[in-house]
């Protein structure tokens, strides 16, 4: 019997973005799909420690809405060394050129 009703959901990838960093930094280096699928996994791991700090730090301050600042905060804490300076950096190049690109 086929069961009916339940929606799929569906998970958002990493790996085009992987695939296109890899390029830009070793153009004539692979990765296999099994690397491939594990830094994805890690990638969402990252991602979804980071939003749970950040979360915690709106509820810590008492405040209703997530800041610019509780992001990078929030990555200070969980990345370490050179990681979490290239991050932070990175992060307000990204914040400065949305923020330019959406004023009227």
């Amino acid at each position: 019997m086929k069961k009916s009703g339940g929606m799929r959901r569906s998970r958002r990838g990493f790996g085009i973005y992987i695939h296109r960093t890899l390029r830009r930094v070793k153009p004539n280096c692979q990765m296999s799909k099994k690397a491939m699928l594990v830094m994805d996994s890690f990638m969402h791991d990252v991602l979804q420690r980071v939003a749970e700090v950040a979360a915690q730090l709106v509820v810590i301050q008492k405040r209703k809405t997530l800041i610019c600042q509780d992001i990078e905060t929030a990555v200070k804490l969980l990345l370490s060394g050179e990681l979490m300076l290239h991050a932070v950096s990175e992060g307000t190049k990204a914040y400065a050129r949305y923020t330019g690109s959406t004023r009227v």
